[in-house]
């Protein structure tokens, strides 16, 4: 009996610092006759941000813009299709606030998002941990040593956020971003890629 698995990689960026995970193999076996084990899939991806000065300690002053500019690398063999995730902590507060100011649009927070490019897929809120995740996919199929355009470019606190609501969102506010990948292989379009690595 063959069996076929579909491997992905994750690579995960905190506010702070730039983590990369290393690739991953996907295996065709033939349990019966283990010479007949072969690479059908290499994915390896590699999230940086370039701008980003880890070596310094970031404020958030509201209209202040600060540099991050998420991009993602096909490290591997294969093409790939991108995710990326962009989590907000004292995600009840941020929220209160830019309700507060009738702000709808995360453009005025990421400067020069391009949505031609890089698609909303949905949030997800966790209440527990008090965050909102906001995935974006990368709309075209990113080939081997190929980089994304950036997902956004600089974060900006609006400027029309008060003392009381800065004071809300605490010390210890953080933008988290996480990048996944799945091979193209038999996935066609970028919804049934993250439907089935979502499934895994």
């Amino acid at each position: 009996m063959n069996k076929k698995k579909m491997v992905t990689v994750c690579l995960v960026v905190a506010l702070m610092a730039v983590f990369a995970i290393g690739g991953s193999l996907a295996y065709f076996t033939d349990t019966d006759a283990k010479t007949n084990t072969f690479t059908v899939g290499n994915v390896k991806i590699e999230l940086t941000e370039t701008e980003w000065d880890k070596s310094t300690s970031h404020i958030a002053d509201p209209g202040v813009a600060v540099a991050k500019n998420p991009v993602v690398t096909n490290k591997g063999a294969n093409e790939a299709w991108v995710r990326v995730n962009v989590t907000i902590s004292d995600a009840a507060a941020f929220k209160r606030a830019m309700e507060a100011h009738q702000i709808t649009d995360l453009a005025t927070i990421f400067a020069e998002h391009s949505e031609s490019v890089w698609k909303l897929a949905g949030t997800k809120a966790d209440t527990t941990a008090d965050t909102i995740t906001y995935s974006y996919y990368y709309k075209n199929k990113l080939a081997p040593k190929a980089s994304t355009e950036a997902l956004f470019t600089s974060v900006t606190i609006p400027a029309s956020f008060t003392s009381a609501e800065m004071a809300a969102l605490g010390n210890d506010f953080t933008i988290n971003v996480t990048a996944d990948a799945i091979q193209t292989s038999g996935l066609d379009t970028v919804e049934k890629a993250f439907a089935a690595f979502d499934a895994n």
